[in-house]
Protein backbone atom coordinates (compact mmCIF):
# COMPACT_ATOMS: atom_id res chain seq x y z
CA UNK A 1 0.00 0.00 0.00
CA UNK A 2 0.92 3.48 -0.98
CA UNK A 3 2.05 6.00 1.52
CA UNK A 4 1.09 9.35 1.37
CA UNK A 5 4.61 10.49 -0.02
CA UNK A 6 4.12 8.14 -3.11
CA UNK A 7 0.66 9.41 -3.49
CA UNK A 8 2.11 13.15 -3.67
CA UNK A 9 4.75 12.07 -6.50
CA UNK A 10 2.16 10.39 -8.22
CA UNK A 11 -0.15 13.50 -8.30
CA UNK A 12 2.77 15.32 -9.55
CA UNK A 13 3.45 13.24 -12.39
CA UNK A 14 -0.14 12.87 -13.58
CA UNK A 15 -0.66 16.27 -13.55
CA UNK A 16 3.21 16.91 -15.44
CA UNK A 17 2.51 14.48 -17.80
CA UNK A 18 -1.05 15.48 -19.05
CA UNK A 19 0.15 19.41 -19.11
CA UNK A 20 2.64 17.87 -21.47
CA UNK A 21 -0.15 16.85 -24.02
CA UNK A 22 -2.46 19.31 -22.76
CA UNK A 23 -0.86 22.71 -21.61
CA UNK A 24 -4.75 24.06 -20.90
CA UNK A 25 -5.39 21.02 -18.84
CA UNK A 26 -6.03 22.95 -15.91
CA UNK A 27 -8.78 24.64 -17.50
CA UNK A 28 -10.90 21.69 -19.33
CA UNK A 29 -10.70 18.95 -16.66
CA UNK A 30 -14.44 18.47 -14.94
CA UNK A 31 -15.50 19.50 -11.97
CA UNK A 32 -15.48 15.96 -10.12
CA UNK A 33 -12.22 15.20 -11.39
CA UNK A 34 -11.22 18.75 -9.72
CA UNK A 35 -12.89 18.05 -6.48
CA UNK A 36 -10.94 14.71 -5.87
CA UNK A 37 -7.58 15.93 -6.59
CA UNK A 38 -8.53 18.94 -4.39
CA UNK A 39 -9.30 16.13 -1.61
CA UNK A 40 -5.86 14.24 -2.18
CA UNK A 41 -4.17 17.36 -1.83
CA UNK A 42 -5.99 17.99 1.20
CA UNK A 43 -5.20 14.79 2.86
CA UNK A 44 -1.60 14.59 1.68
CA UNK A 45 -1.04 18.43 3.20
CA UNK A 46 -2.90 17.46 6.41
CA UNK A 47 -1.40 13.92 7.24
CA UNK A 48 2.38 14.52 5.50
CA UNK A 49 4.76 13.89 8.15
CA UNK A 50 7.00 16.38 6.29
CA UNK A 51 6.74 19.97 5.68
CA UNK A 52 5.14 21.07 2.45
CA UNK A 53 5.17 24.64 1.15
CA UNK A 54 3.41 26.28 -1.67
CA UNK A 55 4.95 29.28 -3.78
CA UNK A 56 3.86 31.33 -6.33
CA UNK A 57 6.82 31.25 -9.01
CA UNK A 58 5.90 34.85 -10.33
CA UNK A 59 5.83 36.47 -6.89
CA UNK A 60 7.38 34.36 -4.91
CA UNK A 61 5.27 34.28 -1.70
CA UNK A 62 3.45 31.39 0.20
CA UNK A 63 0.05 30.11 -1.22
CA UNK A 64 -0.07 27.77 1.77
CA UNK A 65 1.75 25.61 3.75
CA UNK A 66 1.12 22.47 5.83
CA UNK A 67 1.06 21.98 9.70
CA UNK A 68 4.74 20.49 9.81
CA UNK A 69 5.67 23.57 7.82
CA UNK A 70 4.54 25.22 10.55
CA UNK A 71 6.18 23.63 12.55
CA UNK A 72 9.16 23.86 11.27
CA UNK A 73 9.35 27.22 10.90
CA UNK A 74 7.66 27.92 14.88
CA UNK A 75 5.30 30.26 12.84
CA UNK A 76 1.56 30.16 12.50
CA UNK A 77 0.31 29.99 8.98
CA UNK A 78 -1.80 33.23 8.84
CA UNK A 79 1.07 35.08 9.99
CA UNK A 80 2.95 34.15 6.66
CA UNK A 81 0.57 33.72 3.96
CA UNK A 82 1.40 35.63 1.11
CA UNK A 83 4.66 36.91 2.38
CA UNK A 84 7.85 36.14 0.69
CA UNK A 85 9.46 32.95 1.13
CA UNK A 86 13.05 35.12 2.08
CA UNK A 87 11.48 35.86 5.29
CA UNK A 88 10.80 32.58 6.20
CA UNK A 89 14.05 30.91 4.65
CA UNK A 90 16.50 33.49 5.33
CA UNK A 91 19.58 31.05 5.94
CA UNK A 92 19.25 28.86 3.29
CA UNK A 93 20.78 30.57 0.45
CA UNK A 94 20.69 27.32 -1.86
CA UNK A 95 16.50 27.28 -1.63
CA UNK A 96 16.64 31.10 -3.38
CA UNK A 97 19.33 29.45 -5.94
CA UNK A 98 16.96 26.76 -6.54
CA UNK A 99 13.68 29.18 -6.31
CA UNK A 100 15.65 30.56 -9.15
CA UNK A 101 16.40 27.70 -10.99
CA UNK A 102 12.33 26.95 -11.10
CA UNK A 103 11.78 30.35 -11.91
CA UNK A 104 13.29 30.23 -15.14
CA UNK A 105 11.70 26.54 -15.97
CA UNK A 106 14.46 24.76 -16.75
CA UNK A 107 13.69 21.88 -14.82
CA UNK A 108 10.36 20.55 -13.66
CA UNK A 109 11.74 18.72 -10.45
CA UNK A 110 14.78 18.63 -8.30
CA UNK A 111 15.83 17.68 -5.15
CA UNK A 112 18.25 19.00 -3.00
CA UNK A 113 19.46 18.66 0.40
CA UNK A 114 20.77 21.57 3.04
CA UNK A 115 20.75 23.30 6.19
CA UNK A 116 18.41 24.81 7.95
CA UNK A 117 18.17 26.94 10.94
CA UNK A 118 15.59 27.30 13.38
CA UNK A 119 15.01 30.28 15.23
CA UNK A 120 16.64 28.99 18.33
CA UNK A 121 20.05 28.11 16.63
CA UNK A 122 19.53 24.72 16.09
CA UNK A 123 20.92 22.93 13.01
CA UNK A 124 18.91 20.27 10.83
CA UNK A 125 20.18 18.23 7.68
CA UNK A 126 17.13 18.45 5.24
CA UNK A 127 16.27 17.23 2.31
CA UNK A 128 14.19 19.70 -0.34
CA UNK A 129 11.90 18.45 -3.14
CA UNK A 130 10.99 20.81 -6.02
CA UNK A 131 8.30 20.70 -8.59
CA UNK A 132 6.64 22.86 -10.68
CA UNK A 133 3.55 22.84 -11.98
CA UNK A 134 0.13 24.50 -12.57
CA UNK A 135 -2.52 25.38 -10.38
CA UNK A 136 -5.46 26.89 -11.19
CA UNK A 137 -3.63 29.41 -13.75
CA UNK A 138 -1.05 29.80 -11.44
CA UNK A 139 2.46 28.48 -11.97
CA UNK A 140 3.15 27.13 -8.18
CA UNK A 141 6.40 25.16 -6.38
CA UNK A 142 5.33 22.31 -4.61
CA UNK A 143 8.26 22.00 -2.18
CA UNK A 144 8.45 19.32 0.64
CA UNK A 145 11.12 19.72 3.16
CA UNK A 146 12.18 16.29 4.79
CA UNK A 147 13.83 16.17 8.10
CA UNK A 148 16.77 13.70 6.81
CA UNK A 149 18.95 13.91 10.56
CA UNK A 150 18.19 9.99 10.88
CA UNK A 151 19.30 9.57 7.64
CA UNK A 152 22.35 12.12 8.00
CA UNK A 153 23.17 9.82 11.72
CA UNK A 154 22.70 6.69 10.17
CA UNK A 155 25.44 7.40 7.24
CA UNK A 156 27.70 9.39 9.29
CA UNK A 157 27.31 6.75 11.73
CA UNK A 158 28.30 4.15 8.78
CA UNK A 159 31.20 6.54 7.69
CA UNK A 160 32.45 6.36 11.37
CA UNK A 161 32.18 2.86 11.67
CA UNK A 162 34.25 2.20 8.45
CA UNK A 163 36.31 4.56 9.78
CA UNK A 164 36.89 3.31 12.77
CA UNK A 165 37.21 -0.31 11.45
CA UNK A 166 39.97 0.98 9.13
CA UNK A 167 42.01 2.83 11.95
CA UNK A 168 41.63 0.07 14.28
CA UNK A 169 43.09 -2.75 11.55
CA UNK A 170 45.62 -0.41 10.52
CA UNK A 171 46.86 0.02 14.45
CA UNK A 172 46.19 -3.56 15.03
CA UNK A 173 48.52 -4.56 11.89
CA UNK A 174 51.79 -2.28 13.40
CA UNK A 175 52.04 -3.86 16.83
CA UNK A 176 52.36 -7.56 15.34
CA UNK A 177 55.38 -8.99 15.41
CA UNK A 178 56.87 -5.41 16.58
CA UNK A 179 60.18 -5.46 18.39
CA UNK A 180 60.95 -3.39 21.68
CA UNK A 181 63.04 -1.66 19.45
CA UNK A 182 60.23 -0.20 17.42
CA UNK A 183 57.59 0.04 20.02
CA UNK A 184 58.18 3.70 20.94
CA UNK A 185 57.98 5.16 17.62
CA UNK A 186 54.63 2.86 17.03
CA UNK A 187 52.91 3.96 20.01
CA UNK A 188 53.30 7.46 18.90
CA UNK A 189 52.50 6.56 15.53
CA UNK A 190 49.30 5.11 16.76
CA UNK A 191 48.62 7.74 19.31
CA UNK A 192 48.33 10.52 16.16
CA UNK A 193 46.20 8.01 14.18
CA UNK A 194 43.34 8.08 17.26
CA UNK A 195 44.29 11.89 17.84
CA UNK A 196 43.18 12.98 14.55
CA UNK A 197 40.39 10.67 14.02
CA UNK A 198 39.09 11.76 17.28
CA UNK A 199 39.88 15.35 16.61
CA UNK A 200 41.45 15.84 19.98
CA UNK A 201 44.21 18.54 20.83
CA UNK A 202 46.48 15.93 22.67
CA UNK A 203 46.88 12.09 23.13
CA UNK A 204 49.42 10.51 25.42
CA UNK A 205 50.52 7.00 27.24
CA UNK A 206 51.51 7.31 31.11
CA UNK A 207 52.98 4.58 32.69
CA UNK A 208 54.14 3.48 35.94
CA UNK A 209 57.52 3.34 37.42
CA UNK A 210 58.35 -0.36 38.30
CA UNK A 211 57.74 0.43 42.30
CA UNK A 212 54.27 1.85 41.39
CA UNK A 213 55.14 5.25 43.49
CA UNK A 214 55.41 7.46 40.46
CA UNK A 215 53.78 7.89 36.96
CA UNK A 216 55.31 9.48 33.98
CA UNK A 217 54.04 10.65 30.30
CA UNK A 218 56.47 8.38 28.13
CA UNK A 219 54.30 9.09 24.54
CA UNK A 220 52.65 12.57 23.19
CA UNK A 221 50.88 13.44 20.29
CA UNK A 222 49.58 17.07 20.11
CA UNK A 223 47.43 18.31 17.50
CA UNK A 224 48.37 21.77 15.72
CA UNK A 225 48.86 24.67 17.69
CA UNK A 226 49.02 22.77 20.78
CA UNK A 227 51.96 22.55 23.54
CA UNK A 228 53.60 19.42 24.60
CA UNK A 229 53.84 18.53 27.89
CA UNK A 230 55.50 15.59 28.47
CA UNK A 231 58.96 17.04 29.72
CA UNK A 232 56.72 18.63 32.61
CA UNK A 233 54.93 15.25 33.41
CA UNK A 234 57.81 12.87 34.28
CA UNK A 235 58.07 11.12 37.87
CA UNK A 236 55.14 12.58 39.37
CA UNK A 237 54.03 10.92 42.66
CA UNK A 238 50.90 7.92 42.27
CA UNK A 239 48.89 10.42 44.55
CA UNK A 240 48.75 12.89 41.88
CA UNK A 241 45.87 10.76 40.34
CA UNK A 242 44.17 9.35 43.32
CA UNK A 243 41.03 10.61 41.54
CA UNK A 244 41.73 8.51 38.40
CA UNK A 245 42.81 5.33 40.31
CA UNK A 246 39.68 5.06 41.87
CA UNK A 247 37.93 4.67 38.63
CA UNK A 248 41.05 2.55 36.79
CA UNK A 249 40.77 0.07 39.46
CA UNK A 250 37.12 -0.59 39.33
CA UNK A 251 38.14 -1.14 35.26
CA UNK A 252 36.48 2.19 34.36
CA UNK A 253 37.51 5.20 32.66
CA UNK A 254 37.25 8.76 34.03
CA UNK A 255 36.04 11.28 32.16
CA UNK A 256 35.85 15.15 33.21
CA UNK A 257 33.49 16.85 30.49
CA UNK A 258 34.22 19.97 31.92
CA UNK A 259 37.31 20.72 33.78
CA UNK A 260 34.99 24.35 35.20
CA UNK A 261 32.58 22.15 36.67
CA UNK A 262 34.64 20.10 38.92
CA UNK A 263 33.10 19.86 41.94
CA UNK A 264 34.70 21.51 44.99
CA UNK A 265 35.91 18.22 46.64
CA UNK A 266 38.24 17.66 43.59
CA UNK A 267 39.67 21.19 43.49
CA UNK A 268 43.54 20.02 43.78
CA UNK A 269 42.48 17.72 40.46
CA UNK A 270 41.05 20.70 39.11
CA UNK A 271 43.92 23.24 40.11
CA UNK A 272 46.04 20.99 38.06
CA UNK A 273 44.13 20.29 35.24
CA UNK A 274 44.18 24.11 35.24
CA UNK A 275 47.74 24.46 35.32
CA UNK A 276 47.83 22.54 31.87
CA UNK A 277 44.81 24.45 30.33
CA UNK A 278 42.74 21.67 30.11
CA UNK A 279 39.03 21.79 28.98
CA UNK A 280 37.90 18.46 28.88
CA UNK A 281 39.54 14.69 29.08
CA UNK A 282 39.30 11.41 29.16
CA UNK A 283 41.31 8.66 30.12
CA UNK A 284 41.52 4.60 29.87
CA UNK A 285 43.18 2.34 32.51
CA UNK A 286 46.03 -0.26 30.95
CA UNK A 287 45.34 -2.94 32.71
CA UNK A 288 46.49 -6.63 33.10
CA UNK A 289 45.14 -9.43 35.06
CA UNK A 290 44.20 -6.27 37.04
CA UNK A 291 47.78 -4.96 37.75
CA UNK A 292 47.77 -0.74 36.99
CA UNK A 293 50.46 -0.25 34.46
CA UNK A 294 49.39 3.27 33.17
CA UNK A 295 46.59 4.75 31.09
CA UNK A 296 45.94 6.28 27.97
CA UNK A 297 43.95 9.60 27.50
CA UNK A 298 43.09 11.96 24.93
CA UNK A 299 42.61 16.13 26.20
CA UNK A 300 40.95 19.11 25.01
CA UNK A 301 42.56 22.71 25.08
CA UNK A 302 40.58 24.64 22.74
CA UNK A 303 36.58 23.50 23.54
CA UNK A 304 34.81 21.25 25.91
CA UNK A 305 34.38 18.42 24.08
CA UNK A 306 31.75 15.40 24.78
CA UNK A 307 33.57 12.32 23.51
CA UNK A 308 31.27 9.65 22.16
CA UNK A 309 31.05 5.87 22.58
CA UNK A 310 32.59 4.60 20.00
CA UNK A 311 35.40 7.21 20.72
CA UNK A 312 36.15 5.73 24.35
CA UNK A 313 35.35 2.14 23.16
CA UNK A 314 38.76 3.30 20.61
CA UNK A 315 41.00 4.47 23.12
CA UNK A 316 40.13 1.45 25.30
CA UNK A 317 40.64 -1.15 22.16
CA UNK A 318 43.89 1.05 21.63
CA UNK A 319 45.05 0.65 25.44
CA UNK A 320 44.36 -2.93 25.63
CA UNK A 321 46.66 -3.04 22.15
CA UNK A 322 49.50 -0.74 23.72
CA UNK A 323 49.95 -3.07 27.31
CA UNK A 324 49.60 -6.37 26.07
CA UNK A 325 52.29 -5.45 23.32
CA UNK A 326 54.64 -3.46 25.85
CA UNK A 327 54.46 -6.67 28.43
CA UNK A 328 54.70 -9.05 25.38
CA UNK A 329 57.88 -7.04 24.19
CA UNK A 330 59.28 -6.65 27.62
CA UNK A 331 59.15 -10.54 28.19
CA UNK A 332 61.05 -11.20 24.73
CA UNK A 333 63.55 -8.51 25.38
CA UNK A 334 64.11 -10.57 28.48
CA UNK A 335 63.81 -13.84 26.98
CA UNK A 336 66.10 -12.54 23.90
CA UNK A 337 68.72 -11.18 27.20
CA UNK A 338 68.62 -14.61 28.77
CA UNK A 339 69.27 -15.97 25.11
CA UNK A 340 72.43 -14.24 24.47
CA UNK A 341 73.80 -15.02 28.64
CA UNK A 342 73.43 -18.45 27.73
CA UNK A 343 74.33 -18.16 24.32
CA UNK A 344 77.88 -16.26 26.12
CA UNK A 345 78.41 -18.93 28.58
CA UNK A 346 77.96 -22.08 26.38
CA UNK A 347 80.81 -20.09 24.47
CA UNK A 348 82.77 -19.71 27.59
CA UNK A 349 82.08 -23.26 28.88
CA UNK A 350 82.07 -24.55 25.52
CA UNK A 351 78.70 -26.06 26.12
CA UNK A 352 76.20 -26.59 23.56
CA UNK A 353 72.42 -27.48 24.26
CA UNK A 354 70.08 -29.62 22.04
CA UNK A 355 66.57 -30.87 21.96
CA UNK A 356 65.36 -33.69 20.14
CA UNK A 357 61.82 -34.60 19.33
CA UNK A 358 61.60 -38.26 19.05
CA UNK A 359 58.32 -38.47 17.96
CA UNK A 360 58.92 -36.20 14.71
CA UNK A 361 62.38 -36.65 14.61
CA UNK A 362 62.97 -33.10 14.86
CA UNK A 363 66.43 -32.07 16.11
CA UNK A 364 67.61 -28.92 17.02
CA UNK A 365 70.46 -27.12 18.40
CA UNK A 366 72.39 -23.99 19.91
CA UNK A 367 75.30 -22.40 17.77
CA UNK A 368 78.38 -24.08 20.52
CA UNK A 369 76.49 -27.56 19.52
CA UNK A 370 77.08 -27.52 15.72
CA UNK A 371 80.52 -25.75 16.35
CA UNK A 372 81.24 -28.70 18.88
CA UNK A 373 80.98 -31.66 16.23
CA UNK A 374 82.59 -29.77 13.61
CA UNK A 375 79.62 -28.11 11.43
CA UNK A 376 78.67 -24.92 10.29
CA UNK A 377 74.79 -23.67 12.01
CA UNK A 378 73.20 -24.09 7.77
CA UNK A 379 74.79 -27.54 8.19
CA UNK A 380 72.39 -30.41 8.64
CA UNK A 381 72.97 -32.06 12.15
CA UNK A 382 70.81 -34.44 13.70
CA UNK A 383 70.38 -37.40 15.91
CA UNK A 384 72.02 -39.82 12.82
CA UNK A 385 74.91 -37.35 12.24
CA UNK A 386 76.19 -37.12 15.39
CA UNK A 387 75.78 -40.82 16.31
CA UNK A 388 77.99 -40.96 12.91
CA UNK A 389 80.71 -38.91 14.13
CA UNK A 390 81.23 -41.12 17.30
CA UNK A 391 84.12 -43.56 16.92
CA UNK A 392 83.38 -47.31 16.62
CA UNK A 393 84.59 -48.26 20.03
CA UNK A 394 82.39 -45.72 22.05
CA UNK A 395 79.11 -45.75 19.62
CA UNK A 396 78.35 -49.28 21.31
CA UNK A 397 78.42 -47.39 24.84
CA UNK A 398 76.58 -44.65 23.55
CA UNK A 399 73.99 -46.45 21.92
CA UNK A 400 73.56 -49.01 25.09
CA UNK A 401 73.70 -46.19 27.77
CA UNK A 402 70.96 -44.31 25.69
CA UNK A 403 68.72 -47.83 25.26
CA UNK A 404 68.99 -47.82 29.52
CA UNK A 405 67.63 -44.46 29.06
CA UNK A 406 64.82 -45.40 27.32
CA UNK A 407 63.76 -48.29 28.92
CA UNK A 408 63.78 -46.38 32.30
CA UNK A 409 66.76 -48.72 33.28
CA UNK A 410 68.90 -45.40 33.71
CA UNK A 411 67.42 -41.87 35.05
CA UNK A 412 69.64 -39.67 32.58
CA UNK A 413 71.63 -39.83 30.01
CA UNK A 414 75.49 -39.33 31.28
CA UNK A 415 78.41 -39.83 29.21
CA UNK A 416 82.01 -39.30 27.60
CA UNK A 417 82.66 -40.55 24.62
CA UNK A 418 84.84 -39.66 21.57
CA UNK A 419 83.88 -38.46 17.96
CA UNK A 420 86.40 -37.72 14.82
CA UNK A 421 85.28 -34.58 12.73
CA UNK A 422 84.76 -35.50 9.45
CA UNK A 423 86.74 -32.60 7.93
CA UNK A 424 89.77 -32.31 10.02
CA UNK A 425 89.75 -36.12 11.63
CA UNK A 426 90.45 -34.22 14.85
CA UNK A 427 89.16 -36.80 18.05
CA UNK A 428 87.76 -34.73 20.31
CA UNK A 429 86.02 -35.96 23.99
CA UNK A 430 82.89 -34.83 24.46
CA UNK A 431 80.47 -35.03 27.61
CA UNK A 432 77.21 -35.37 27.02
CA UNK A 433 74.26 -35.09 29.63
CA UNK A 434 70.70 -35.56 28.53
CA UNK A 435 67.04 -35.98 30.40
CA UNK A 436 63.71 -38.10 28.43
CA UNK A 437 60.25 -36.94 28.31
CA UNK A 438 58.20 -39.90 28.09
CA UNK A 439 54.43 -39.72 27.29
CA UNK A 440 51.62 -41.64 29.75
CA UNK A 441 52.46 -44.68 27.86
CA UNK A 442 55.76 -44.93 29.31
CA UNK A 443 56.99 -44.29 25.12
CA UNK A 444 60.06 -41.48 24.97
CA UNK A 445 58.89 -38.80 23.32
CA UNK A 446 61.54 -35.86 23.92
CA UNK A 447 65.15 -35.67 25.43
CA UNK A 448 66.54 -32.31 26.08
CA UNK A 449 70.75 -32.18 26.93
CA UNK A 450 74.10 -30.69 26.31
CA UNK A 451 77.02 -31.47 24.98
CA UNK A 452 80.39 -30.31 26.02
CA UNK A 453 83.75 -30.62 24.57
CA UNK A 454 86.26 -31.72 27.17
CA UNK A 455 89.07 -32.70 24.74
CA UNK A 456 91.23 -29.86 26.64
CA UNK A 457 90.09 -31.15 29.62
CA UNK A 458 91.45 -34.33 28.79
CA UNK A 459 94.48 -33.94 27.74
CA UNK A 460 95.38 -31.39 30.78
CA UNK A 461 94.19 -34.30 32.88
CA UNK A 462 96.29 -36.48 30.92
CA UNK A 463 99.68 -34.37 30.93
CA UNK A 464 98.84 -33.88 34.96
CA UNK A 465 99.37 -37.57 35.10
CA UNK A 466 102.36 -37.48 32.99
CA UNK A 467 104.16 -34.91 35.31
CA UNK A 468 102.93 -36.95 38.59
CA UNK A 469 103.93 -40.32 36.84
CA UNK A 470 107.36 -38.06 36.09
CA UNK A 471 107.67 -36.92 39.75
CA UNK A 472 106.93 -40.47 40.95
CA UNK A 473 109.94 -41.56 38.73
CA UNK A 474 112.32 -39.00 39.43
CA UNK A 475 111.83 -39.81 43.01
CA UNK A 476 112.29 -43.43 42.33
CA UNK A 477 115.73 -42.74 40.30
CA UNK A 478 116.71 -40.55 42.47
CA UNK A 479 116.42 -43.83 45.24
CA UNK A 480 117.78 -46.38 42.34
CA UNK A 481 121.01 -44.02 41.60
CA UNK A 482 121.85 -43.60 45.00
CA UNK A 483 122.15 -47.28 45.26
CA UNK A 484 123.76 -47.69 42.13
CA UNK A 485 126.60 -45.71 43.42
CA UNK A 486 126.32 -47.29 46.60
CA UNK A 487 127.26 -50.46 44.63
CA UNK A 488 129.37 -49.35 42.19
CA UNK A 489 131.52 -47.25 45.71
CA UNK A 490 131.38 -51.06 46.75
CA UNK A 491 132.64 -52.44 43.80
CA UNK A 492 135.59 -50.03 43.69
CA UNK A 493 136.34 -50.81 46.76
CA UNK A 494 136.64 -54.90 46.18
CA UNK A 495 138.44 -54.33 43.54
CA UNK A 496 141.02 -51.84 45.18
CA UNK A 497 141.40 -54.92 47.74
CA UNK A 498 142.06 -57.27 45.15
CA UNK A 499 145.05 -55.27 43.52
CA UNK A 500 146.68 -54.87 46.61
CA UNK A 501 146.78 -58.16 47.46
CA UNK A 502 147.93 -59.00 43.76
CA UNK A 503 145.05 -60.90 42.51
CA UNK A 504 144.44 -58.98 39.65
CA UNK A 505 147.29 -57.79 37.01
CA UNK A 506 147.13 -54.21 35.80
CA UNK A 507 145.50 -55.14 32.85
CA UNK A 508 142.65 -57.29 34.11
CA UNK A 509 141.75 -54.37 36.69
CA UNK A 510 141.86 -51.57 33.97
CA UNK A 511 139.41 -53.90 31.74
CA UNK A 512 137.16 -54.21 35.09
CA UNK A 513 136.97 -50.84 35.65
CA UNK A 514 136.35 -49.40 31.99
CA UNK A 515 133.77 -52.05 32.33
CA UNK A 516 132.48 -50.58 35.23
CA UNK A 517 132.08 -47.28 34.60
CA UNK A 518 130.50 -47.71 31.05
CA UNK A 519 127.73 -49.43 32.79
CA UNK A 520 127.13 -47.09 35.36
CA UNK A 521 126.66 -44.36 32.46
CA UNK A 522 124.31 -46.89 30.48
CA UNK A 523 122.38 -46.97 33.65
CA UNK A 524 122.38 -43.45 34.80
CA UNK A 525 121.05 -42.63 31.02
CA UNK A 526 118.47 -45.13 31.58
CA UNK A 527 117.16 -43.47 34.51
CA UNK A 528 117.31 -39.98 33.25
CA UNK A 529 114.78 -41.54 30.06
CA UNK A 530 112.72 -42.97 32.55
CA UNK A 531 112.60 -39.14 34.16
CA UNK A 532 111.41 -37.79 30.92
CA UNK A 533 107.23 -36.91 30.55
CA UNK A 534 106.13 -38.70 27.93
CA UNK A 535 104.46 -37.35 24.94
CA UNK A 536 101.81 -38.23 22.58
Amino acid sequence: MKNKDDLLKDLLKIQTEIRKVDPQFTYNYDYQYQENLKNKYKVIMEYSNDAIFLIDVKSGNLIDINKKGEELLDIQKKDIIGQHYSKFHPNTPNFNQFFDYFKDKKEESKTIENIFTTKDGRKIPIEISFSIFNLEDQDVIFAIIKDISDRKKAINTEIYLDNFERHLINISSKFINISYEELDETINESLKIIGEFCNVDRSYVFLTSDNKQTISNTHEWCNKGIYPEKENSQNMPIDVISNLMESFLKKEHYYIPSVDNLPSEKEILKKVLKSLSLKSLITVPMLIKDEFFGFIGFDSIKDEKKWSLGDISLLKIVADIFVNTMERCKIDKELKLKAEYLKKSEEIANIGSWYWDIEKDFYSASDVTYKIYGYKNESTLNRNTTIELIIPEDRYIFEKETYEVFAKIKPCLDLVYRIKLKDTGEIRHIHSKANVEFNKDGKPIKMIGISQDITEQIKAETQKIKVKECEANKIIVEGLTKNLNNTFSQIEKILTNLNLRGDLNNNSLEKIQNLTSAGKKDILKLFAVLQEPKND
